[in-house]
């Protein structure tokens, strides 16, 4: 059985009072929400309750000004993502990620951002990934369950990137896009 990382969405207010904010929000920092109660709960069950926010590390890259995306085929893993967008990638944090399998460190946090990207991408190993803030959607069922926790990664002009095949990519559409304000697609 699969658990991941969760935070429980009330002890979230002590950030966010209220309501947690929609769209992108720059704080609190990682190790500030890493110092709230956290939970590993089966995920079969954390991804229907929405009483919990499974913590995704999520990564972004960057190369010459512009920002990689893709989107998912009807073949896509996760059936709630087929023909999404996205600028980026992520995955749970599972409690073999915690050295205790009880409490997640900055480090613990960490290897498991760098184990998505060597799981996901084919790309140069090493690369600096630098927290951005967070991103939360609750407008459906996805969002509802899950917050992002955003990282920039750049490239090297030189440095090759692609989605790792044989996880669901060989129906996936990859592109570069400029990034200026809005996007728009370099081909």
């Amino acid at each position: 059985m699969e658990n991941v990382f969760c935070i429980k969405r009330s002890d979230l207010d002590k950030f966010f009072p209220g309501n947690l904010p929609q769209g992108s929000i720059s704080s609190p920092s990682l190790e500030d929400v890493l110092t709230l109660s956290h939970h590993f709960v089966p995920r079969d069950h954390a991804e229907s309750d929405p009483s919990y926010k499974q913590i995704i590390p999520y990564q972004l890259f960057a190369r010459n000004g512009r920002v990689f995306v893709y989107q998912r085929g009807g073949n896509a893993g996760e059936k709630r993502l087929r023909g999404k967008l996205s600028a980026g990638i992520g995955g749970h944090i599972n409690s073999y990620d915690s050295t205790s399998g009880k409490r997640l460190t900055i480090e613990n946090f960490m290897q498991a951002l760098i184990r998505e990207r060597e799981e996901e991408t084919v790309c140069p190993p090493g690369l600096d990934a630098r927290f951005l803030g967070w991103i939360n959607d609750d407008s459906d069922d996805v969002g509802k369950v899950h917050l992002g926790s955003v990282f920039l990664c750049r490239l090297d002009e030189h440095h090759s990137f692609t989605l790792r095949t044989g996880t669901g990519s060989e129906d996936i559409h990859e592109a570069w896009l400029i990034f200026g304000g809005r996007y728009s697609q370099q081909r």
